[in-house]
Parts: structure tokens; C-alpha cells; sequence
């Protein structure tokens, strides 16, 4: 794999997941909704870029989230 195909690999992922991510990072939301919306995403299929897998786990939502508020978008790159 060359580099631009390594770091457009790197983009699509870090796309996708603050695509899944960015809404939950809402400093109004509280905890309860907070809660309610990690279980939704994690119960929804996804085309997730590079994997065979289709679904998340609420606690890598949970782990992305932590990633995106300490770093930004940056912090979701693989």
C-alpha cells in the first residue's frame, strides 16, 4: 500500500468515525440522553470502511467519544 492510499485509508476512517461520534459530543446533552444515544448507534448496522464488520459496541462509541472531545477529529485517526 503507498502512501496516499494509506493516508486516504486513514481519512475514510477517521470520516467515519466522526460521523457516528460528532453528534454525541454536544455539550448540552445530558447524561441520560447521552446514554439513550450510544445505545442507539450501537444497535445499528454500518458500512464501516476497510472492515468486514457491520456493527459498533457502545463502549468503542464510548472510547471514540473520549478521543473526539480530548482531540478533536484528529484523535479519531487510526
Amino acid at each position: 500500500m503507498g502512501h496516499v492510499d494509506h493516508e486516504l485509508r486513514r481519512k475514510r476512517i477517521c470520516d467515519f468515525r466522526h460521523s457516528v461520534v460528532a453528534e454525541l459530543g454536544n455539550p448540552y446533552l445530558n447524561r441520560g440522553q447521552l446514554t439513550k444515544m450510544v445505545k442507539e448507534k450501537a444497535e445499528r448496522e454500518y458500512q464501516i470502511p476497510y472492515s468486514k464488520r457491520t456493527t459498533l459496541t457502545a463502549g468503542c462509541i464510548r472510547r471514540w467519544l473520549v478521543l473526539y472531545r480530548k482531540y478533536g477529529k484528529e484523535g479519531l485517526n487510526p
